[in-house]
């Protein structure tokens, strides 16, 4: 909650954001993040495309594309999901902050980079 340029964080806070991050989360991806039967979002997405005649020249090239673009899209996402996770972890191993402090607007940013390096950009 912001109090002119102070961004108040506390317990409360912490566990409605930790609600959103792990089960909340959990429910969006089983209901809206899974490909159809037999769809993947990686290299064997070209195999999927159907343009038109197959042994013409440009809807080779178009299934091809298709089958990098998937194989990109999925080592990028691979990397999205596994820096999620880490994330996750470094929320819950970040509970104890609130032993110390009732609200994180009385620590500073440093002291908490301090104290929990996995929020560190790069990790710790």
């Amino acid at each position: 909650m912001a109090d002119g340029n102070v961004i108040h964080f506390n317990k409360d806070d912490y566990n409605r954001l930790m609600q959103i991050v792990t089960t909340d989360i959990e429910d969006i991806d089983k209901r809206f993040l899974r490909p159809a039967p037999g769809l993947r979002l990686d290299d064997t997405l070209g195999d999927h495309v159907k343009p038109g005649a197959p042994k013409w020249g440009p809807v080779d090239k178009v299934k091809k594309a298709a089958g990098a673009f998937g194989g990109s899209a999925y080592t990028q996402l691979t990397k999205l999901s596994d820096d999620w996770d880490e994330f996750v972890d470094a929320l819950k191993g970040a509970v104890d902050v609130f032993q110390t402090n009732a609200d994180l607007a009385t620590m500073s940013a440093q002291e908490f980079l301090d104290k929990y390096p996995d929020f560190h950009p790069g990790g710790s």
